[in-house]
């Protein structure tokens, strides 16, 4: 977990060899470690690989995975990848929370698509999630720097 803190790919990756190295089978938990370390340091095929690995080991995936898979994308201000993260997410029937929502919004940001981010603030309302300062922000960045 500190490795996905600081966005050490490198250390983190070094210590999931280690653990099958002493044949530790790894679970969604550790997965979720190696893919928040590849969003923190915005290592997207990283994180897809190991993405990869889990659906190859049959690790099946929680709301953490996806949504730091998400963060990957949005943080790269890839909005399409961050959308179609979003819609796996909702064939596997997870709800998004308030982070799900910052990840979309963010990526809405980046893209500078203020016109998704006013409808992702729709949406996020009609999951019962109430909008924060944080995601307000990335609507104002989205409008903002889309010019609107």
């Amino acid at each position: 977990n500190a490795c996905a803190k600081s966005g050490d790919v490198d250390l983190a990756f070094r210590v999931r060899d280690r653990m099958v190295d002493k044949e530790v089978t790894l679970d969604v938990v550790a997965y979720n470690s190696l893919i928040d370390a590849c969003a923190n340091s915005g290592a997207i095929k990283k994180a897809h690989q190991v993405w990869d690995q889990m659906k190859r080991e049959q690790v099946q995936p929680d709301k953490i995975t996806l949504t730091s898979l998400m963060r990957a994308h949005a943080k790269q201000g890839d909005l399409k990848g961050t959308l179609e993260v979003w819609d796996d997410m909702h064939l596997r029937g997870m709800l998004p929370d308030a982070q799900t929502f910052t990840c979309l919004l963010d990526a809405c940001a980046k893209a500078r698509n203020a016109s998704l981010g006013e409808t992702m603030m729709g949406w996020m309302r009609e999951q019962g999630e109430q909008p924060n300062e944080v995601h307000f922000t990335a609507l104002i960045d989205a409008c903002v720097l889309g010019g609107d």
